[in-house]
């Protein structure tokens, strides 16, 4: 089946000539005139689109607001999504990367600038599916004891620290809480959401800042892991690869936004030097998502 993208764009124009560029790229495109109409049409597709890609000034409901419900929507929130601006409007660029839009285009574009990042998403986005079945398979095959821990303690919100070793691999720092699992438990966990980064990435340098929002859905859990590398002189290569990773019974898109800045203030503690209280990141997280 060809990949789904819908456009949203109250330019009839503009709405007609991405429609025909895509479709003879052979996918198969859904269109809408605002947010609004976009959201109609969102709730009554059985297949959800593969990338919205979305104008920002629009009557009935503009594309911040959209991108806000599509972000907050169970469902929808692991959507690719891509703002279209104007060139000259650098306040939309500034505010659409404080909610966190995947990407921009800037009209007037190249239309093979448009489809390669469409493309791009489109891969991103099949790697992370074939991920969250590879994530669930290995939690399917947990013993019986820990599928029971998991489901007594299922909602309790998970912080995970971990470094890459060029010998051993992935290995466990730190987390919180102590008292909630196991620690060889939840090395297995951090071993598989490390390895993510590998299975999207490949095994190469982390030379910037990366991160996923994973479904696990056999333990009904989402995961955010963020990626990072800083310089060590204790550490092969003079570089530090981690993984901080935050595992909950939900995280939708805007949330994860949120822990991003608090892991980006954990990296740059590691980076000066100062010592990451694991423990006092867990309380800062669950107070800026009002969980406690």
């Amino acid at each position: 089946m060809s990949p789904i993208v819908m456009i949203v764009d109250d330019n009839k124009e503009i709405l007609f000539n991405i429609k025909l560029l895509l479709e003879f790229n052979d996918y198969h495109v859904i269109t809408a005139e605002n947010g609004k109409e976009a959201i109609d049409k969102l709730s009554n597709m059985e297949k959800i689109p593969d990338v919205i890609i979305s104008d920002i000034m629009m009557p009935k409901m503009d594309g911040y607001n959209f991108f806000e419900h599509v972000s907050e929507h169970p469902v929808w929130y692991h959507i690719p999504f891509i703002f279209l601006t104007a060139k000259s409007e650098q306040e939309d660029v500034r505010i659409g990367k404080s909610l966190g839009a995947d990407d921009y285009i800037k009209k007037p574009f190249k239309e093979e600038d448009l489809l390669a990042i469409i493309k791009g998403k489109i891969r991103r986005k099949a790697k992370a599916k074939s991920l969250n079945k590879d994530i669930s398979k290995m939690f399917k095959e947990m013993g019986p004891k820990s599928k029971e821990k998991i489901s007594k303690e299922k909602d309790t919100p998970i912080l995970l620290y971990m470094v890459w070793h060029y010998k051993l691999g992935p290995k466990l720092i730190s987390y919180y809480p102590k008292d909630t699992f196991s620690s060889s438990y939840l090395k297995e966990i951090g071993n598989q959401l490390f390895k993510s980064h590998i299975a999207i990435y490949g095994r190469t340098k982390i030379t910037k800042p990366e991160s996923l929002l994973l479904n696990i859905r056999n333990i009904e859990k989402d995961a955010y892991i963020y990626f990072n590398s800083i310089p060590d002189d204790d550490s092969h290569g003079n570089r530090k690869d981690f993984m901080l990773s935050f595992i909950a019974p939900s995280i939708n898109y805007i949330e994860s936004l949120k822990v991003q800045k608090i892991f980006q203030t954990i990296s740059n503690n590691l980076l000066t030097k100062e010592k990451s209280i694991i423990d006092k990141y867990w309380e800062k997280i669950l107070r800026e998502l009002k969980w406690n």
